[in-house]
């Protein structure tokens, strides 16, 4: 399956690996961020306009997904641009859009607690470490 990762950008390097981890079992990432390519140099390339680029390039990679995985924050740590969440509620609209058509909705996976209302719809699955939603994802099988 093509997963799209959404989570605070900090958290990257972790999630490369979390990338290399579902690879390993069959899966593919569409997450271009994690490349580190979003990340402003402070000579201007984090600029509106650079940004609205790498906005255009995650709607793109959320919508070759066929799954999201959203890592959340624990209530101290509201700090940060959000952007996860946006990517979440963007593929929770492409469900409604998807489920008029017929079509095959994007399974939508939280990571870690419930930061959100949204967070606690009945159709997200939320596990609680990345262990356990690893573990339930291997157990399935690969689809593209």
């Amino acid at each position: 399956m093509n997963f799209y990762i959404a989570a605070k950008y900090i958290r990257r390097l972790e999630m490369q690996g979390y990338a290399r981890e579902l690879e390993a079992v069959g899966h593919y990432v569409t997450s271009r961020w994690l490349s580190g390519s979003h990340d402003g140099l402070g000579d201007g390339s984090d600029s509106v306009a650079a940004r609205a680029v790498w906005a255009e390039e995650d709607v793109d990679d959320l919508c070759a997904a066929g799954a999201i995985i959203c890592f959340t924050e624990p209530a101290i740590s509201m700090v940060g641009r959000g952007g996860r969440h946006i990517e979440l509620g963007i593929a929770m609209g492409m469900n409604i859009i998807r489920r008029h058509l017929h079509m095959r909705t994007m399974r939508l996976i939280v990571v870690g607690p419930r930061e959100s209302v949204f967070h606690c719809r009945p159709e997200l699955d939320v596990f609680p470490t990345w262990a356990e939603c690893l573990a339930a994802l291997s157990m399935e099988p690969v689809r593209l």
